[in-house]
Formats: C-alpha cells, structure tokens, sequence
C-alpha cells in the first residue's frame, strides 16, 4: 500500500524498478517535461488513469506535485 507523501520521490518501501507512481515521481523531479509521454512511457492506458493513481499515492497531481518538488529544490 502507498503512503501519501507531499515531495518525497518515493512513496514506498519497494525499489522504484517495483513501483511505478515511484518511478514517475523520480522522472517528474529529474527530467521530464511531458507527463503525457511519461504516463504512456509508464504503460498507462491514458493520460487521466495515470494522474488519478498518481494522486492516489501523493495526494495530487503529476504536474502539482512536480511544480512543488521543484520549487523546494531551488
């Protein structure tokens, strides 16, 4: 089960190779620009269904969250 977590890039105990909303967030922080291409990149049927199971384990959005990540970062 994910725990929410505001910036962490992990959301779990499992390597992020084993838990793909950890993988994403790793990629949101480090280098990626386009969460759609991401979220196909990932094996999500769309868009949409990525960012709700994104949401789910961080308590919001792919772009919400990289916009804070990023901006604790500077």
């Amino acid at each position: 089960m994910h725990g929410r977590s505001s910036t962490s890039s992990r959301c779990c105990n499992r390597p992020p190779s084993q838990c793909t909303t950890c993988a994403a967030a790793a990629m949101l922080v480090a280098d990626c620009e386009d969460v759609a291409a991401l979220a196909q990149d990932l094996g999500f049927s769309s868009h949409s269904h990525f960012s709700a199971a994104f949401h789910q384990a961080y308590g919001r959005t792919p772009t919400a969250f990289r916009r804070v990540a990023l901006s604790q970062s500077s």
